[in-house]
């Protein structure tokens, strides 16, 4: 299935657009989710995250700016 990375509303990302957001793979993120790392919002079985939480967690990455996060959301057209 081709699913294309969708901003719900402009506050909540899927796990696609998520980890677009973050720079990298659908893969990576779901092994943070697993790990418990990442903060994140479960709705039955879909997986949200909230733009204003993910701006968090990348401020507390050593080598990741909020502003380099998203230059590579809309490069990639995700925001």
């Amino acid at each position: 299935m081709n699913r294309r990375a969708t901003p719900i509303n402009g506050v909540l990302l899927d796990v696609k657009a998520a980890a677009i957001y973050l720079g990298g793979s659908e893969r990576w993120l779901r092994r943070l989710l697993y790990r418990g790392v990442v903060p994140c919002k479960r709705m039955g079985r879909n997986i949200y995250f909230k733009r204003s939480e993910l701006e968090e967690f990348i401020d507390d990455l050593p080598g990741i700016t909020p502003r380099q996060a998203r230059f590579n959301a809309n490069k990639k057209g995700v925001l």
